[in-house]
């Protein structure tokens, strides 16, 4: 069956609480890729508007939202929930009630809370991109959702949720639609970290193939005074190697975060290059 073509937006929050004008360290909206690819593929227009480098977002939102199908708003825990309710908020406060689609880490760990939100009509659990493409379809085809799998929904005031989704291998699903976006904007200035003045951030896999070192060793406690260990969470400048390079979870990171900085203050690691 041939898709008639429609409009689906997609958004990424400010995952700060505000902007900071000299913070030049941006992510590719690589979720939002991922959904992108199935959607892209199948014949729908699909259009990335990103909060941390679209001053004009608002005036985006409002321009497209008049003919979408939906708004699918992607939700870390922290600052982008936040940010991503402001975006409905706007809408809605201007007579635009087109339905919100939520998806992403935080609504695949908190879905029933996340489904209670007054601001949301749909979760994506889990892997979403197979998800996302049945739910435009169903959407825009007028059918019922009970067959969508990874999908929690309402209907007549009640939260329905449909099974949880097979993990589906990455190689099945199309490329990654980079033209949907412009790669030149999100290149960034790594150089004090040492990595570099030309960044771009991407994704090589889908999901998390080992666990964090310290949780599979089930170490609680960080050592400040075990010098060896923490050498391998700074990086040649002598900063703190931040988590998407050290493979720790949120948890430890800040435990290794917090055992350098006891260092330093114990005069046990320095502060600068030179020294290490």
């Amino acid at each position: 069956m041939v898709i008639k073509k429609a409009k689906i937006i997609l958004y990424n929050p400010l995952p700060r609480e505000k902007k900071d004008i000299q913070d030049n360290y941006i992510i590719t909206p690589m979720s939002l890729l991922a959904v992108s690819a199935l959607l892209d593929k199948e014949g729908f227009e699909v259009i990335i508007i990103d909060e941390t480098i679209d001053d004009n977002h608002e005036e985006l939102l409002f321009n497209n939202a008049k003919d979408a199908l939906f708004l699918g708003i992607t939700m870390i825990t922290g600052h982008q929930i936040e940010n991503g309710i402001r975006a409905v908020k706007f809408l809605r406060n201007r007579g635009m009630r087109l339905p919100i689609v939520v998806g992403g880490y935080h609504p695949s760990i908190l879905p029933l809370e996340t489904i209670n939100s007054p601001y949301v009509d749909f979760v994506v659990y889990g892997q979403g991109q197979r998800t996302t493409i049945e739910l435009a379809k169903a959407i825009l085809e007028k059918i019922d959702f009970k067959d969508v799998a990874g999908l929690i929904y309402k209907e007549n005031g009640k939260i329905i949720i449909n099974p949880p989704r097979p993990f589906e291998d990455i190689n099945n699903f199309p490329s990654t639609p980079y033209h949907l976006v412009d790669l030149s904007r999100y290149i960034y200035d790594c150089t004090q970290s040492g990595f570099g003045s030309r960044n771009l951030a991407i994704y090589t896999s889908q999901g998390c193939p080992w666990k964090c070192g310290f949780c599979a060793e089930k170490v609680d406690y960080i050592d400040y005074k075990n010098i060896g260990l923490l050498r391998r969470f700074m990086s040649q400048y002598g900063r703190i190697v931040p988590k998407y390079y050290s493979g720790a979870c949120l948890q430890h990171q800040k435990r290794v975060a917090r055992a350098i900085k006891l260092a330093r203050e114990m005069a046990l690691m320095p502060y600068v290059r030179q020294a290490l």
